[in-house]
């Protein structure tokens, strides 16, 4: 079977799911409290920004510290744990990234984003049922977001849960038709399902989408020389 079209196009060779999650990966701006003592205040917004500065910059642990320095002020502040733990997400430091999500909840367990992140790192550490819980927490309080559908069918995938991660990322891209990382992961299933059409037609998708995907995410190999035959 030829399919000529997609000559270019190029895939993994073995097929290993190797995109990135959808984290919320902007940091949160510090909101100003009128109760809050001015001086402690003050300080916390220097804090915060020289953090916001030196996280841009790939300086993690100088944001680190100054998110800790933030938290040492002001230990009710959820957006500081949020902001750490986003930190901590930057270098694969996952226990501790967890332990700040966690708090952040205690504080304020109606932030969508922080179940979200906190999902990711149940992702990274292949705890699929905490992951889903908090996945399907996020889809109950707002059935729209795309990026819980997203992860919600990587979590599936990892299950070997076809149908259902097909669901849930085809849902994702209705929502947002921009999530490349949502047509990669739907075309490894197609993949996987020998369904080379539908396959290739993803990934195709997935580079429209972002023209620098294959750079970042795969160990490329030309997909035609499998299937043309």
């Amino acid at each position: 079977m030829k399919f000529s079209r997609y000559n270019k196009i190029v895939i993994t060779a073995l097929l290993i799911l190797v995109s990135p999650f959808l984290i919320s990966s902007k940091l949160i701006s510090q909101r100003v409290d009128p109760a809050a003592n001015r001086v402690v205040q003050v300080n916390e917004n220097i804090y915060f920004q020289a953090g916001t500065r030196k996280f841009k910059r790939g300086d993690y642990q100088g944001a680190i510290k100054d998110f800790s320095a933030v938290i040492r002020l002001n230990p009710g502040n959820s957006i500081a744990y949020y902001d750490r733990a986003l930190v901590y997400s930057q270098i694969n430091r996952w226990d501790l990234a967890l332990a700040d999500y966690n708090q952040a909840l205690l504080l304020n367990p109606d932030e969508i984003r922080f179940y979200n992140n906190r999902g990711v790192v149940y992702l990274h550490q292949n705890q699929w049922d905490l992951a889903l819980a908090d996945f399907n927490r996020i889809i109950a309080l707002n059935p729209n977001d795309a990026g819980a559908y997203h992860n919600r069918g990587a979590v599936y995938y990892h299950q070997n849960q076809w149908q259902l991660a097909l669901k849930d990322l085809s849902q994702a891209i209705a929502l947002n038709p921009d999530d490349a990382g949502a047509y990669n992961h739907r075309g490894l299933i197609y993949f996987e399902q020998n369904q080379w059409e539908n396959a290739l037609d993803d990934f195709a998708k997935a580079l429209e989408a972002d023209s620098h995907y294959s750079d970042d995410y795969y160990s490329w190999g030309l997909i035609n020389s499998m299937l043309i035959r």
